[in-house]
């Protein structure tokens, strides 16, 4: 499991040539576990204040969902470390025959559609926790509004890369319905960037 690396062996094997994981969208759903964390944090931060009684109730259900997001991303980490290797064994498949071809096409097919839903799925779960970040931003304790700031601009960055893988493996398929449902999710996004 990724996420149980100490952090120097995640960015060894990271940098590393091979092998040829963790890559970009596992480090992607790291930053969003990285995001949820601070949420929480500075949710933490803000209870028992003085001046921030009224808020109390909304910080506890903040840090249990932002608690919930953080485990989540770190399964994202293996999910697409895992469909990366699927794809990868797909185009190793055999190709003697027409027989093969069509069976390696087909997987590959499969494996790149699998391949651009663990991103989209991060980018959706990462927007979904945004709006709990802007709250915590706004009403949470002040003095850690700069954590607040990181974890908004580390999902930023977290939502948009992500889209990008998603369109890389789209580029990739020959299925119109897949690509044509995929980019209404993508476009649902990138209008819901435009509020950041």
């Amino acid at each position: 499991m990724l996420a149980k690396m100490s952090i120097e062996h995640y960015l060894e094997q990271t940098a590393a040539k091979n092998p040829l994981l963790p890559a970009s969208g596992s480090s992607l759903a790291l930053s969003a576990a990285l995001a949820a964390a601070l949420t929480e944090f500075t949710a933490n931060t803000t209870l028992g204040q003085k001046g921030y009684e009224e808020v109390e109730a909304s910080m506890m259900q903040i840090i249990q969902t932002s608690k919930e997001y953080r485990q989540r991303f770190l399964q994202y980490m293996d999910e697409d470390a895992k469909a990366y290797t699927a794809l990868l064994a797909a185009y190793k498949m055999p190709t003697s025959s027409d027989e093969q071809i069509a069976t390696r096409n087909q997987c590959i097919s499969e494996q790149t559609k699998q391949a651009a839903l663990v991103p989209l799925q991060l980018a959706q779960d990462t927007m979904s926790l945004v709006e709990q970040m802007k709250i915590v931003l706004e009403d949470g304790n002040q003095k850690a509004s700069g954590d607040a700031i990181t974890a908004l601009y580390l999902s930023e960055a977290v939502i948009k890369s992500s889209i990008g893988n998603v369109k890389i493996n789209l580029n990739l398929l020959n299925d119109a319905d897949f690509t044509k449902k995929i980019h209404e999710s993508l476009q649902i996004l990138e209008e819901q960037l435009e509020d950041f």
